[in-house]
């Protein structure tokens, strides 16, 4: 299991922490970020796998994310080719955290979950509204940063 010895210490906390925890080479890897009391989750981590010619669904192991409950701030999510039936099953466990994504994720989730119960328990919110290009969540920033041209996804802290 992992162990939280990423974690600043009271005396580092104005450093951000990143760790991944999913294959940072799969389809969307799933990365935890933290700066003082805040911790965001970015991507899904889901993946599959083939075993004897079968093909098996995977997510990360949640239970460095279940010790940081608590701090959760954001699930910060962008590609709308995400198994939703899975987050049926993790989110009420992270105490359905906020969902920061664009319109067509949101849209996705919302369009895909049929027990009314479980979306109204799920919290959306858009991760840049029309017109900005940046949003606080916690601790941390989110930025759009161009870099050689092309739009790119930040963090900032401070």
């Amino acid at each position: 299991g992992m162990k939280s010895s990423f974690l600043p210490r009271e005396d580092d906390l104005t450093s951000v922490r990143i760790v991944a925890l999913s294959d940072s080479a799969s389809n969307d890897p799933l990365f935890m970020m933290r700066c003082d009391d805040t911790t965001i989750l970015m991507g899904s981590g889901f993946g599959s796998i083939t075993k004897s010619g079968r093909q098996y669904s995977t997510f990360p192991d949640m239970r460095l994310i279940f010790s940081e409950k608590d701090r959760i701030r954001a699930w910060v999510l962008t590609d709308a080719n995400i198994d939703v039936t899975r987050f049926e099953f993790i989110l009420p466990t992270l105490g359905f955290p906020p969902i920061y994504a664009t319109r067509d994720v949101i849209a996705m989730f919302r369009n895909n979950i049929k027990n009314t119960q479980f979306l109204e328990s799920c919290r959306f919110f858009e991760l840049f509204a029309d017109g900005t290009n940046s949003r606080r969540i916690g601790d941390i920033e989110c930025i759009v940063a161009d870099i050689d041209m092309t739009p790119s996804l930040g963090f900032k802290a401070g």
